[in-house]
């Protein structure tokens, strides 16, 4: 059984396999009190699908073809930031940043002390 509430709320490489993607931060809202570290990695949709399989060929062309195709396919599905930070703001978690930290990659981070629950 989960607990009430955790310190720490930390993701990785998952938000992009969700189709709704409120499941993630309905979670995160349920599961958090004041202080709650959240921090949460995924990868960020590429401008174009010509983006896509250059990232593609550039990171995994060395991987057998169903571990490529996964790639492409997971950053075709993956959200771009101002797709997250909408989620979040509609999720009233806009107090979370969002920040891009590879050519690939976005972060959301921050407290929950000051959000409004």
């Amino acid at each position: 059984m989960p607990k009430r509430s955790y310190d720490v709320i930390l993701a990785s490489s998952f938000l992009h396999h969700l189709h709704d993607p409120q499941v993630l931060w309905q979670t995160v809202r349920k599961y958090s009190k004041r202080g709650t570290i959240v921090f949460i990695a995924d990868l960020r949709r590429p401008a174009s699908r010509a983006q896509a399989r250059a990232f593609e060929r550039k990171h995994s062309g060395g991987e057998p073809e169903v571990l490529r195709r996964d790639f492409f396919n997971s950053l075709l599905a993956a959200f771009t930031p101002a797709e997250v930070r909408k989620q979040l703001k509609e999720a009233g978690l806009a107090g979370l940043r969002v920040e891009i930290v590879s050519d690939r990659h976005l972060i959301v981070f921050g407290f929950f002390g000051s959000l409004n629950r």
